[in-house]
């Protein structure tokens, strides 16, 4: 059995259906997906979704509006598969402004 989990497929979903990821990558994929419903599902979904938009597009749809949909999409498939979202980085401290000074 492969080594990729639920989680780990929905992560590297966009990759697999862009056609970026290795073969060894895609074949331990695909073996995933034969044997769990649950993500072959979803990756199913999202390919007759593209397929669909990319179908329906007209011409000229403004490229901002296509990666807002893409974005939006992998956020629906993140949520519906109960998934943690990636946390955003640890902002930098700042100083407090203005004021009295600590130091007496």
């Amino acid at each position: 059995m492969g080594k990729y989990t639920c989680s780990g497929i929905l992560e590297s979903m966009p990759d697999y259906i862009d056609g970026t990821l290795t073969r060894e990558v895609c074949a331990e994929i695909e073996d995933h997906l034969k044997t769990c419903d649950r993500c072959r599902f979803h990756v199913d979904s999202v390919k007759l979704t593209i397929m669909l938009y990319e179908g329906w597009r007209p011409e000229g749809i403004p490229r901002d509006a296509e990666i807002r949909l893409r974005e939006r999409l992998m956020i629906i498939v993140r949520e519906a598969a109960k998934l943690e979202p990636r946390k955003p980085r640890p902002r930098k401290p700042t100083r407090p402004r203005g004021g009295r000074s600590r130091n007496k």
